[in-house]
């Protein structure tokens, strides 16, 4: 049976397609990577949520449906599919949809026939939770936990929700509480309230604020300023609407409200949504620098605690559950994982990979899998879902292709070459095979650099267009992560895919300073095992360096989507982003 899941419509972002063949994942992916254009960069895309932006996408010109109205759907994936797999979609057997049907799927299902009898809507955060026990391989009864801004209806009359909690055995899920929109409020947006606020884009660079919240201290007074806004009700297990928390981005309610509290206590750097007129004018930057690190600080801690709380009060109602899945945007944020993780009653805890919207195709199309009798509870066999380049088509790409890449020169691969060119400082582009189902980059379009040299973060920033703030992530031999972190075994697997941080060891900090946040010394490891693409780079770097640990960072400048192409890559060489480059089989460079 093919079943075949498109998440996408108006308004929805991280679009993607994917494709579950009698219950084995045959490929995913979400549509920035060959749209080349992250949702968060449209320039109008508040106007879009806006209720006028609404009407000119329903109503506007074809000019603006192009320019905006499409990005929800995945034109672009579509197109590859057609013209590079000759992909056949008059042969499916079911189209899930992981949203209701947007206006954009009606020619779509035209132009291919499709029954509407074969097309099946699966609700937002059903589809995460999905996602995640599909994937988790647990055989033991399990949480499963996804909480977000906000998912939409499936189409039955459901009510919208910030989040839903379900217990799963033997295949099945029981849905045990959820968070509605009309009852609830949502801490998740209170991080995209927090990002905006600070003068960045929600959607985007919530990273920047988890980062910036490491140089941060407690204040209680902002602490319960949070706490004003929203805290944990166990009667009612959701989190409550105290003061008007309201989850858009532009209506701007709760926005408002934290201002007023944190203005009457005399902080100094708050600002009006948007227009950044600041209260306090007088105060010095370093004042303002203080209070822009302690309020991402304190939203980070008020936020874990809520999560936190919630979780204990879920082990207390149903106590002989030890493990748990998580999905959801609020699961990107890697020092709440490690809270969980660390949590005395959890034997295992595993984050769906692709925790963000990017995961919602594959979990809708594996809950329809599911249903059908086909897909059992199994671990992902890798995380390689997107689609490759042959050989061919990198060398028609590189000698005849549209770009002169005259100055670089192509040898075949020599893993020891590479490790003492990263051994020298130099920083290497790593390109392999099929792209990674995700927003991580974990072995196939990769930047690697040593983790040795403190300067190393400053050069990379440098040449990648990054804020000093992000700290960079170290990719650890399985057989070594636990002498380096403090892993433990009861979320190794979800250490395979880079979604939580550990602490460094004591001896290891002043070793790997380009990995460890030196604020607090965490780090997010991914575990590399034999079948990585990693593998035979990083055994040769441990060999010459005594060192078995890397600097791993996606393939791109910071704001664009991860690279899917030879092209982009050698573009990135020739531009000297990267000073070596790996595809595949072969090495390039201009200093051979």
């Amino acid at each position: 049976m093919r079943i075949f899941g498109i998440y996408g419509g108006y308004l929805n972002h991280d679009p993607g397609v994917c494709l579950v063949e009698d219950g084995k994942i045959i490929f995913s992916w979400n549509e920035e990577r060959p749209r080349r254009l992250k949702p968060s960069d449209i320039d109008d895309q508040q106007k879009m949520m806006s209720a006028n932006g609404f009407y000119e996408r329903m109503y506007g010109s074809p000019e603006e449906v192009q320019q905006h109205g499409d990005w929800g759907f995945p034109y672009k994936s579509l197109e590859v599919l057609r013209e590079k797999y000759k992909f056949d979609f008059h042969n499916i057997d079911y189209l899930a949809l992981t949203s209701p049907v947007p206006i954009e799927m009606k020619d779509f299902v035209d132009e291919y026939k499709i029954p509407y009898e074969k097309i099946i809507i699966t609700n937002h955060h059903t589809s995460h939770c999905s996602g995640a026990y599909y994937t988790s391989g647990f055989k033991d009864p399990c949480f499963v936990f996804s909480y977000d801004a906000g998912g939409m209806t499936d189409g039955a009359g459901h009510e919208n929700t910030y989040g839903k909690t379900f217990i799963a055995k033997n295949g099945n899920m029981r849905l045990v509480n959820k968070f509605p929109m009309a009852t609830s409020t949502t801490i998740g947006c209170g991080y995209g309230y927090l990002t905006n606020w600070l003068g960045w884009k929600s959607n985007k660079d919530e990273g920047k604020v988890t980062g910036l919240a490491g140089h941060g201290e407690y204040n209680e007074t902002l602490y319960n300023c949070f706490k004003e806004l929203s805290s944990y009700d166990r009667k009612k297990m959701l989190f409550t609407n105290k003061q008007g928390f309201s989850n858009s981005l532009t209506s701007g309610g709760g926005i408002r409200m934290m201002m007023e509290l944190l203005h009457t206590e005399g902080l100094s750097y708050t600002h009006h949504y948007q227009t950044r007129e600041e209260f306090r004018p007088d105060i010095s930057e370093e004042r303002k620098q203080k209070d822009r690190n302690d309020l991402a600080y304190n939203y980070q801690l008020y936020m874990e605690d809520q999560v936190i709380e919630y979780c204990n009060h879920l082990h207390e109602l149903y106590p002989e559950i030890k493990k748990m899945c998580v999905a959801g945007g609020l699961f990107g944020n890697v020092k709440l994982n490690q809270r969980i993780n660390e949590l005395d009653w959890l034997d295992e805890l595993y984050i769906y990979p692709a925790m963000n919207d990017s995961g919602l195709a594959l979990g809708g199309a594996l809950k329809v899998s599911a249903d059908m009798g086909e897909r059992k509870v199994e671990r992902f066999e890798n995380l390689f879902l997107g689609y490759e380049y042959k050989q061919d088509e990198v060398d028609e790409i590189f000698f005849n292709g549209d770009y002169d890449f005259g100055n670089i020169v192509r040898r075949d691969v020599d893993y020891d070459y590479v490790s003492q060119r990263l051994h020298d400082g130099k920083i290497i582009g790593y390109f392999n095979g099929r792209f990674e189902f995700g927003p991580r980059a974990l072995g196939a379009r990769s930047i690697l650099v040593r983790p040795t040299d403190a300067k190393t973060h400053g050069e990379l920033n440098k040449r990648l267009g990054r804020t000093e703030i992000m700290p960079f992530a170290p990719i650890v031999v399985d057989s070594q992560a636990n002498k380096v972190f403090h892993t433990n075994n009861k979320s190794h697997y979800a250490a395979e895919f880079m979604t939580l941080c550990y602490n460094t060891r004591k001896e290891w900090i002043p070793r790997i300073p380009a990995v460890v946040h030196e604020v607090d010394s965490t780090a997010r490891p991914q575990i590399v095992k034999e079948d990585n693409p990693f593998y035979p780079v990083i055994m040769k770097y441990w060999e010459l360096s005594d060192i078995p640990v890397l600097l791993n960072t996606s393939f791109n400048i910071h704001g664009e989507p991860i690279i899917e192409s030879p092209e982009q890559a050698l573009n990135h060489l020739n531009n000297d982003v990267v000073d070596l480059l790996v595809i595949d089989n072969h090495m390039y460079s201009k200093e051979f």
